[in-house]
């Protein structure tokens, strides 16, 4: 398990510092803290706070939509957005198994993606060329600097350049992509809709396993790269350290979310 992740992690970290300048790019120390804190929370009480964060989340967007758009109508503003945030609530929490469900299609679809990737798009990452100055005559013309350059504009050329690549060195890969998302967002659609309290444990207790293990691992290779490349000497102790960890959270978020008994009624005198 940790040699996948760290074959999967290395190579799209260094194109991330490659074609993004680091002074754009969120503070290492923030970034990595508050995955830590969120993976944490979501390993923890992930499953317990789903509906009311669902439910504060659509409250928030209604609210703010109506802020935004709310000059259209004849009423006042704060009743307007008042109303809004209210019928926003209540939609997430009336269709609440249908968006654990939509948010189990997505996840798993990002699973297969990540399990598809890492072995047949990041190894072609080692193959991806630099881009390289463009020429005129004997004249060269330098690059934009990239510290002039829009980060997220530059990483999405360049993420455009990658996959225009991938397909000549792979002509299948954008059918393969479409077909393993769908399917398992198909399977987590139906997974998260007939057995909602099962998906939010293990979707929780999966997320907040990635996001620890992520920002640990992330946490090493940019300040003790030596000990991150040690890992995969290690790698027994490793996977049962994640296994117990996503574990322990499955048995923590089941007995917080178990329905308490009901009382039987007292024998008749």
């Amino acid at each position: 398990m940790i040699e996948h992740i760290t074959e999967f992690m290395a190579p799209l970290s260094g194109f991330i510092r490659q074609h993004a300048p680091v002074q754009d790019l969120p503070r290492s120390d923030v970034l990595l803290g508050s995955m830590l804190v969120i993976g944490v929370l979501a390993s923890t009480l992930g499953a317990k706070l789903a509906r009311p964060i669902v439910t504060l989340t659509f409250a928030a967007a209604g609210g703010v939509a109506a802020g935004v758009y709310g000059g259209a109508f004849d009423f006042p503003l704060p009743v307007t957005v008042i109303l809004a945030s209210v019928l926003a609530g209540l939609a997430g929490v009336l269709a609440f198994r249908l968006w654990v469900g939509i948010g189990a299609a997505v996840l798993f679809a990002l699973i297969a993606l990540c399990l598809y990737g890492s072995a047949h798009i990041i190894p072609h990452l080692q193959t991806f060329p630099a881009p390289e100055p463009g020429t005129a005559a004997e004249f060269t013309i330098p690059d934009v600097p990239l510290e002039q350059q829009n980060t997220w504009e530059n990483l999405g050329h360049e993420a455009e350049r990658f996959w225009a690549h991938l397909k000549t060195e792979q002509a299948d890969v954008e059918e393969y992509t479409l077909l393993i998302a769908a399917a398992a967002g198909l399977f987590g659609l139906l997974i998260g809709v007939l057995a909602v309290r099962f998906t939010l444990v293990v979707l929780t207790a999966g997320a907040g396993t990635l996001l620890v293990t992520s920002a640990l691992g992330l946490s090493l290779q940019s300040y003790w790269p030596q000990v991150w490349e040690s890992l995969p000497a290690h790698a027994r102790e490793v996977n049962v350290a994640l296994l117990a960890f996503f574990a322990a959270s499955l048995i923590l978020q089941t007995l917080l979310t178990r329905r308490p008994p009901e009382a039987e009624p007292s024998a008749a005198e």
